[in-house]
């Protein structure tokens, strides 16, 4: 399933550098940022088939044919193994691991991702979506044909662990 919405945010995206007597435009910010609460994700469903809903949502964004984005995982603070499993996709440069002092709601986890994010679009993955390929360029598309709206949205489906879709939309 997907994230339903695509939000962008009011900020600057570029800072003034000034060198010598010349001041050059640098793009320091990544258009997207996507904020992923984890707690507990790795035996959430139990410890393969939770490790396995992690891998596929984290691999189904970092695979994405938009790649202007950063990964922000929140970890309110797991205690099942989650971090450890997560280590092998720190090598991305895209994604950013935040370890939560506070043990958070998942809608105040993301509320504390988002204070960390850069991007001038806001979008939410859970530990256990899975987006299809190009799910970021299509809304980043429609952003661009349609720039004066702020929000923007998608429908999302049910699969299961197999990527198999059962064909039922999400209400």
């Amino acid at each position: 399933i997907a994230s339903p919405f695509f939000i962008k945010l009011k900020r600057p995206q570029f800072q003034s550098v000034k060198l010598s007597e010349e001041s050059i435009v640098m793009k320091i910010d990544p258009t997207v940022s996507i904020i992923m609460p984890i707690y507990n994700s790795v035996s959430r469903f139990g410890k393969d088939i939770g490790s396995e809903f992690l891998r596929q949502s984290i691999e189904s964004i970092v695979n994405q044919s938009y790649t202007d984005f950063e990964l922000i995982l929140v970890d309110n603070q797991s205690q099942d193994g989650t971090y450890s499993f997560l280590i092998q996709y720190f090598s991305d440069t895209r994604i950013r691991y935040i370890c939560d002092d506070d043990n958070r709601s998942p809608e105040l986890a993301i509320q504390f991702g988002t204070a960390h994010a850069t991007g001038k679009f806001i979008m939410i993955a859970n530990d256990d979506d899975y987006w299809d390929r190009h799910y970021i360029q299509i809304l980043h598309e429609q952003s661009i044909r349609e720039p004066n709206f702020d929000l923007y949205f998608s429908n999302g489906y049910f699969v299961n662990e197999k990527n198999h879709f059962s064909g039922k939309q999400l209400n």
